[in-house]
């Protein structure tokens, strides 16, 4: 089943040399007698190199803060460190099995999602001191922002852009 795990779709991206990468422990905290860990799959890229993983991913607009990926028998995410000096910083719990394949490969990576308030994150929010003159600021440029999609083309064509894809994002390209 874990061998399973590497033939996924990805994207083969660049070569990482067994002294570019280093495996550093998990962070586990024991209470009661059991172990959490709170670093399950969650490993380190560098920032420089997170830049030259997106570029072969052909991202030229933007480095991803993270990225899901396959490292020889490792697998899991990677989150860009701009404090590291190693390629790659992959914790144990991420190995799965035995490999001497030395390219990363990039199954997915960070992508900008539009978010939405709603009530219950508006009382959540006021509760921890949000002022409600924030959210009025918020709603106000909401509703200019559609109403200058309604009379500018290229205002319109930007908010597309911004939608998750699908049917509707795709009819303009």
């Amino acid at each position: 089943a874990r061998l399973g795990q590497s033939f996924g779709s990805s994207k083969e991206t660049l070569n990482v040399a067994s002294h570019e990468m280093e495996v550093i422990p998990d962070v586990e905290v024991v209470s009661g007698g059991i172990i959490y860990v709170f670093s399950d799959g969650i490993g380190k890229i560098s920032d420089d190199f997170a830049r030259r993983v997106a570029i072969k991913c052909a991202l030229k607009s933007s480095t991803p803060s993270a990225f899901q990926i396959r490292y020889g028998g490792y697998k899991g995410v990677v989150a860009v460190d701009p404090t590291s000096s190693m390629k790659l910083s992959l914790r144990t719990s991420m190995s799965k099995y035995e490999s001497d394949n030395t390219k990363l490969d990039v199954l997915a990576w960070s992508k900008y999602r539009p978010y939405f308030l709603n009530r219950q994150l508006i009382t959540l929010l006021s509760t921890l001191g949000v002022k409600d003159h924030v959210f009025e600021k918020k709603q106000r440029e909401a509703v200019a922002q559609l109403n200058t999609i309604l009379t500018d083309p290229l205002r319109a064509q930007e908010a597309l852009e911004l939608m998750s894809p699908g049917e509707n994002t795709n009819i303009l390209k």
